[in-house]
């Protein structure tokens, strides 16, 4: 039996960790909802559906099926998307799931399988499958979908194993169908504004009034992904997933099911988990793949000894590592470029961010607008004021970040140390550069961070595109699978690795 099985960490269940459900604000949420908005007709069918409609099933129905449902709302609310079917092997995630999309979208009849090959062999009108299930049945359910004639969007990871990885990339050339994977930075505007414009190409050419990247020489960059201590996740005891399915699955009980990214079976740990999305900018920004790579890491805090903040309950024991500091080199333009990449589950200090610096200026950018700023350097061979009247970016109004973690403060406001111990005000460590000019990136996504990602999909699906019109084609992914894993290696073996080019190609 095949079964689908959900990528959550969570449950809609009030009596467990629960995500965000689907409610009808967030759902209806956009300037573009409204009164104007496609309704559904009695039995499902578009009242006003468009001349093409994009057929769908969502494959696991956790925290992050979650995610794509909310972000394709507007895509169901046009007719551009129909959601056929829905599976998950927890009969109790799949009704929650199922019965508040019919709840919501007026005439929405969904589905349900635990059987993801039973869903396929059913549902004759399916043209694309979205995979949100745990790392490790990314590649057989991708593979099963493509090989039934159906294009996927598949979650990242692509896998927790490079194998399994290759595998998909295969099966997307052997079928011809389009398979996009889930880094979705790659569709948000401001980052294609800071790939094209700001950073621009590895040969220093850039989409803006200059011709050349605002950065200069790009010397190094830096991300990370820090998350606060949390307990493991439960679940209802009157609604488990029966014994022979977690069999099935390769679960020894409930608590790995509902854990799965912390165990070496099922998913990569934290690095995979969090960092994946970050250090995929490294490779897409950088126009390459690195060199080598130097890790540190370890599994030093659910060991399964000491004692949880509440100080109530002991550490959980996981497999994978709950902290990583990776460093990898890239060469660009024959100079190297040192990436800093670190994730900590102990602690949420400065949260997600990622930093690009370069000899002109330096750029902070997320998925949140509070990371976004472009610093300019004193010696920079660009006009600030000139790249504000073109677009390219926007001024801060009154005031600039010295750090882009702490509350804007005015240039003029001097130190209260100094007036305290009579110093002159302004005065500074002679080692200590002049501040530097500070901008903003001018987009604002007025969707969630998936959306622009799957509106991608949908679109070359839609018109019969190609593979290579994709925001983040499976090949692509797989080059930042690889760049990801590696770092589990380095840890385990303590010492610098050097990439060979052939293992980022298929």
């Amino acid at each position: 039996m095949t079964v689908a099985d959900p990528h959550s960490t969570s449950s809609a269940s009030p009596d467990t960790a629960a995500t965000p459900s689907l409610s009808r604000r967030t759902f209806l949420r956009s300037a573009s909802v409204g009164a104007a908005a496609v309704t559904f007709g009695a039995g499902g069918a578009f009242a006003q559906a468009p001349s093409k409609q994009l057929n769908i099933a969502i494959v696991g129905c956790g925290e992050q099926g979650l995610a794509q449902i909310n972000a394709m709302r507007e895509l169901v609310l046009n007719g551009s998307v129909r959601v056929l079917a829905m599976a998950d092997p927890w009969q109790f995630n799949l009704d929650y799931r199922a019965n508040s999309f019919e709840k919501l979208v007026k005439g929405a009849k969904v589905n349900r399988y635990t059987d993801l090959s039973e869903l396929l062999a059913k549902e004759e009108s399916l043209d694309a499958v979205f995979i949100a299930t745990p790392d490790y049945l990314h590649e057989p359910y991708t593979t099963m979908a493509l090989k039934a004639g159906k294009h996927v969007y598949c979650e990242k990871m692509m896998s927790n194993t490079v194998e399994a990885a290759r595998k998909m990339v295969i099966s997307q050339q052997e079928t011809g169908k389009l398979c996009q994977v889930g880094h979705q930075r790659r569709s948000n505007p401001r980052y294609l504004r800071l790939r094209d414009e700001i950073i621009g190409k590895a040969d220093g050419t850039a989409k803006n009034l200059t011709g050349k990247s605002l950065l200069g020489e790009i010397t190094h960059a830096y991300a990370q992904w820090n998350r606060e201590v949390k307990p493991p996740l439960g679940f209802p005891k009157k609604f488990p997933v029966p014994p022979e399915v977690l069999t099935t699955l390769g679960y020894e009980n409930m608590e790995q099911f509902r854990n799965w990214r912390f165990y070496k079976k099922f998913g990569g740990g934290a690095i995979s988990d969090l960092g994946a999305h970050q250090i995929d900018l490294f490779n897409w920004m950088l126009g390459g793949t690195p060199v080598s790579i130097t890790a540190t890491g370890g599994r030093d805090y659910y060991d399964g000894k000491g004692m949880m903040p509440d100080g109530q309950s002991v550490r959980p024991a996981y497999e994978t590592d709950d902290n990583v500091i990776v460093t990898y080199e890239y060469n660009v333009n024959g100079r190297t470029v040192r990436c800093i990449y670190t994730v900590l589950t102990t602690t949420s200090s400065q949260a997600i961010y990622e930093k690009f610096m370069g000899d002109q200026a330096s750029v902070v950018i997320s998925e949140d607008l509070k990371n976004n700023q472009v610093y300019r350097e004193n010696n920079a061979l660009w006009d600030g004021q000139q790249l504000v009247e073109a677009g390219t970016l926007a001024a801060i109004p009154g005031s600039v970040h010295h750090k882009f973690w702490e509350s804007p403060k005015p240039w003029w406001q001097e130190d209260k140390w100094l007036t305290k111990v009579g110093v002159k005000a302004g005065a500074v460590d002679a080692r200590e550069s002049k501040a530097t000019g500070a901008y903003e990136l001018p987009e604002v996504l007025n969707k969630l961070p998936h959306t622009p990602h799957i509106e991608n999909f949908v679109k070359c699906c839609l018109e019969g595109k190609s593979q290579t019109d994709l925001n983040c084609p499976v090949a692509d992914a797989y080059k930042t699978c690889v760049t990801v894993l590696k770092c589990n290696q380095a840890i385990a073996e303590k010492k610098t690795l050097i990439f060979d080019p052939s293992e980022f190609a298929v």
